[in-house]
């Protein structure tokens, strides 16, 4: 204050008290910031795990509606935008707070010249808005081009194994390149945008102190430093929160209600349910009927099931079944390819809506499917699949699906890893040890759909065997196959045809009807080949474990010797310490190389383009000092009481203004078209 008189003492305090104040803003906004952040990590988390969830238990319908592709976006991607909100989501109170609080106190500065300044910040906001809604727009036509190209290289990397061999490199590589030009089209509309806020990051502050000095000079008050660089002191305070966080947080909160908006459609989605059928029937009441009718109530047991894929579709997929399997009994289950085996068995599990009849099992179900799989572990993690190791089970199901051979052959026995996707396992083998790991699991009801197409005769004819008929001759078994020569050992035989029911029974009495079995699985043809010679051809095409399995004969007169070597070969394989151990991926420590960022930028800009961000920053920056160097020396001229052109200092300053924000806006626009060059490039 003039004239005051401040002591020594005063002014030690007073400078240590703006010392502990900046040590408690420093504190107390890191602090934020890490529980903001923790706060979007658990947002975040959260949305994953709840699709996860939803994905497992979409109906079959719902399957249809939605791709990979788009489930892995969500979840890399659209999640990720739940951070960013928590991160800048605070600024909508601090922000409209802290601007009240400025301009109150430079009121006793400048007076009516500040309401010029809140004028220009009131400007921003419907800017802001705008913005807000572009970032929503751009946001929402991005995504689903996103969602159809990783859904595209997700199908690729599945089937880079027959891309190869028919040498359609280039034309799936077309493909991707067309999808992604798509999706860079939408990106670099969405990049210009962040460029414009981060334009307005660097000039808001002088813009408005720009029109409060105007305003000042105009209404014929006195540009003294004072008020200027309090008024700057103060524009700068809010420079982060007006300028910056407020804008990230109106383009994340626009990103973020598409993202809700898609997250919600997903999950609105139909999911299974244990409690279907438009009678209304409830599960309960049918498993207390069972009890009544069916010694302890273990078996599957249906009556008039009819379901669809579908709902929309008028043709059921499975018309008028009627059926009952009980702990014991082997219902085989054969027909043409597409008549509704597959369904048959996707209807017990509960993954098709019941449209009528009644459906009850009972009891623990384990399932084979069709095409088998294979996860990245060892052949014993495959098979056990989290469950818990039992040495004697463990090794009769290795037995019963005649893969005690193949763990012989492989390098690590039963832990060698099955590479990605079983890579390293032929078609036979990843068949036999989804088997196991269905048949592994303790089970009431064993639902196979088809597990002997992948081997071949001599093979088959163990499993249906030894692992079917004799390992699980307690269970209630559901067999899918086209192999019609093993049909006599089963209890009943169901024939379907369409969906629908054309016979039922056993085998001698389905055959004393009049039944033709070959001619509900012969495949369609219309150049007539024999049907043995074509299946013939499948089974020799089909790679099998070596042929050390014989004849089954010779197994069996072996048995009790094969069983005490894989006895000893397991024990072995255990005490072995050299085992083959999953590769880790590799990674690097330390700081980037300089060379990482000169690649970067050269990717993505030639001489011209590189030469010209750089003069285009350069000259950004110049300007933007020599506007607080041109206003300085204004203001320590007005102060000594020096003659000054008014009308010329003001438009100086004013062209500067000007060049600053044109150059502010051409060096980000440049910067941004650097950086999805290199992008692009350095995809492609």
């Amino acid at each position: 204050t003039s004239g005051a008189d401040i002591g020594y003492t005063w002014t030690v305090w007073s400078a240590a008290g703006i010392v502990l104040c900046s040590v408690l803003i420093l504190h107390s906004t890191h602090l934020n910031f890490v529980y903001m952040m923790k706060t979007g990590l658990r947002m975040r988390t959260a949305c994953c795990a709840l699709i996860y969830s939803k994905s497992i238990r979409l109906s079959r319908t719902s399957l249809g509606k939605t791709t990979v592709g788009q489930i892995i976006n969500m979840m890399s991607n659209d999640a990720n935008r739940f951070d960013e909100f928590a991160f800048w989501c605070h600024s909508i109170l601090v922000a409209p707070l802290q601007l009240t609080l400025v301009m109150y106190i430079l009121w006793g500065h400048l007076r009516w010249a500040c309401l010029a300044g809140m004028a220009v910040l009131l400007l921003f906001i419907p800017f802001q808005g705008l913005m807000g809604r572009a970032f929503q727009k751009a946001r929402r036509l991005t995504a689903p081009l996103t969602d159809n190209r990783i859904r595209l290289m997700a199908e690729i990397i599945a089937a880079m194994r027959v891309i190869k061999m028919y040498t359609w490199e280039m034309a799936f590589a077309h493909l991707v390149s067309e999808a992604r030009k798509k999706e860079i089209h939408r990106i670099r509309q969405s990049s210009l945008l962040k460029g414009v806020n981060l334009s307005f990051y660097f000039m808001a502050v002088r813009i408005i102190l720009y029109a409060c000095c105007v305003t000042l000079v105009l209404t014929g008050r006195e540009l003294t430093p004072e008020r200027v660089f309090v008024s700057i002191a103060f524009f700068n305070i809010m420079r982060i929160t007006i300028t910056k966080q407020f804008p990230n947080c109106i383009a994340a909160t626009a990103e973020l209600n598409v993202v809700i908006h898609r997250l919600q459609t997903f999950l609105m989605l139909d999911e299974m349910t244990e409690t279907t059928g438009n009678d209304g029937y409830d599960k309960t009441s049918v498993d207390n009927h069972v009890d009544k009718h069916h010694d302890n109530g273990l078996g599957v047991y249906i009556d008039n099931l009819t379901v669809r894929w579908n709902n929309e579709k008028p043709e059921p997929t499975l018309a008028d079944i009627s059926l009952s399997v009980k702990p014991g009994q082997l219902l085989a289950v054969i027909g043409t390819v597409g008549c509704g085996k597959s369904s048959l068995l996707m209807s017990i599990l509960g993954e098709l809506p019941v449209s009528y009849g009644q459906l009850s099992v009972r009891g623990r179900v384990s399932y084979a499917a069709q095409e088998s799989w294979a996860f990245m572990a060892s052949v014993r993690d495959n098979i056990l699949f989290g469950a818990e190791y039992d040495e004697h089970r463990y090794r009769s199901v290795v037995k019963a699906c005649a893969l005690d051979t193949d763990f012989r052959l492989f390098p690590y026995g039963d832990k060698t890893l099955v590479g990605e996707r079983g890579v390293s396992l032929s078609g036979g083998q990843r068949a036999r040890v989804a088997l196991a790991r269905a048949i592994y699991h303790q089970a009431d009801i064993y639902l196979l759909d088809d597990p002997l197409s992948a081997v071949d005769a001599h093979v088959a004819k163990h499993l249906f065997q030894k692992c079917i008929v004799d390992y699980l001759s307690d269970k209630v078994r559901v067999l899918v196959t086209h192999q019609i020569q093993f049909l006599k050992a089963a209890h009943k035989v169901l024939v379907l045809s369409e969906g629908r029911c054309v016979a039922q029974g056993t085998y001698d009495e389905l055959r004393a009807a009049g039944v033709d079995f070959l001619s509900y699985i012969k495949p369609v043809s219309n150049t007539g080949t024999d049907y043995k010679q074509l299946t013939a051809g499948l089974q020799a095409y089909t790679p099998s474990i070596p042929s050390s399995i014989g004849d089954m004969s010779e197994m069996a007169s072996s048995g009790a010797a094969t069983a005490e070597a894989m006895a000893q070969e397991l024990a072995a394989i255990d005490a072995e310490t050299d085992e083959l151990e999953q590769k880790r991926e590799s990674k690097k420590s330390g700081s980037v190389e300089s060379r990482v960022y000169w690649d970067y930028t050269k990717a993505g800009a030639g001489p011209a383009l590189f030469t010209f961000t750089v003069l285009m920053t350069v000259l950004a920056q110049v300007l933007y000092q020599w506007s607080d160097l041109w206003l300085t020396q204004w203001t320590n001229a007005e102060s000594t009481g020096q003659k000054t052109n008014i009308g010329h200092n003001l438009m100086v300053y004013s062209l500067l203004i000007a060049g600053l924000f044109v150059s502010v806006f051409v060096n980000t626009a440049s910067f941004y078209t650097m950086c999805m060059r290199s992008s692009v490039k350095l995809y492609n």
